[in-house]
C-alpha cells in the first residue's frame, strides 16, 4: 500500500423504507436512513414492552401500529428486520401449498415443495449446460 491509499469502502445508494429518504448505506444495512434507525430502536423496546405486558394479544401490524400510535411502516421494518415475529394475518389463517395441500404460514409452497422445486431447477439447468458442449 503507498501512502495515499486507502481501504475502499463500498456504499450503494438506499432509499430509506419509512421515509423515503436516500442514503449512503453498507450492504447489511439497506433498509433504514440513520435518522429513523434510531426512532425504530426506540420503538422497538415499546412494542417488546407492549407485547410482553400483553402476552394473549396477537396485534397485525397495522392493529400494532394503531394501538403505539405510530407508522405502520416503522412496525413493518421491524418484522423485516427480524427483530419482531410476524404476526399471522388473520385473513392467512388457512393457507395451503399449492402443489401438495399441506398447512403453510406463508408463501405459495411448503418447504418440502419448494426443495423440489430447486432440485428440478438445477436438474434441468445441468442438462442444458451438457446439452450445449
Amino acid at each position: 500500500m503507498q501512502r495515499g491509499d486507502y481501504p475502499v469502502r463500498k456504499f450503494d445508494l438506499c432509499a430509506c423504507v419509512v421515509c423515503g429518504k436516500a442514503f449512503a448505506c453498507r450492504p447489511e444495512n439497506r433498509t433504514l436512513c440513520p435518522d429513523c434507525r434510531q426512532e425504530v430502536d426506540a420503538l422497538y423496546e415499546d412494542v417488546k414492552d407492549f407485547l410482553r405486558a400483553n402476552p394473549r394479544m396477537a396485534p397485525t401490524a397495522e392493529q400494532l401500529a394503531d394501538l403505539l400510535g405510530v407508522e405502520e411502516k416503522k412496525i413493518q421494518a421491524l418484522m423485516a428486520d427480524g427483530r419482531i415475529a410476524e404476526v399471522e394475518d388473520p385473513r392467512r389463517r388457512d393457507r395451503r401449498c399449492q402443489s401438495c395441500g399441506e398447512r403453510i404460514t406463508g408463501g405459495n409452497l411448503c418447504p418440502q415443495c419448494m426443495a423440489k422445486v430447486h432440485q428440478n431447477t438445477l436438474r434441468a439447468s445441468r442438462k442444458d449446460l451438457y446439452s450445449r458442449r
